[in-house]
C-alpha cells in the first residue's frame, strides 16, 4: 500500500545485515515469518558513500539488481540508490 520495493535491514548500531525486498517476500505464505528468514544476507552489493554516480551506475547494471545499498567505513547503512 505504500509502494515500498525495498528496506535495508540494519542492527541497532546501524550496520547492514542484509535487504528485504519484493523478491524476498513476493512466494511468501506464513505471515508471522520472521524477516531474518526472509530477507537477502549474502553478497550484498554496496558503495561507500563516497562514492562516485559512475561507480554506483556500474554496480547497478553489471549486478542486475535496482537497489544499491549505501555504506560508510563501519558497515553502517547510510543509504539507498535504485534504478527510478
Amino acid at each position: 500500500s505504500y509502494s515500498i520495493s525495498g528496506i535495508p535491514v540494519v542492527e541497532k548500531s546501524g550496520r547492514l545485515v542484509g535487504i528485504l525486498t519484493n523478491r524476498d517476500v513476493r512466494f511468501a505464505s506464513d505471515p508471522e515469518q520472521k524477516i531474518h528468514e526472509l530477507m537477502t544476507r549474502d553478497n550484498l552489493v554496496t558503495v561507500k558513500e563516497n562514492g562516485d554516480q559512475q561507480e554506483a551506475k556500474r554496480l547497478l547494471q553489471s549486478h542486475r539488481i535496482e537497489k544499491l545499498l549505501v555504506v560508510d567505513t563501519e558497515g553502517r547503512c547510510v543509504g539507498l540508490i535504485t534504478v527510478k
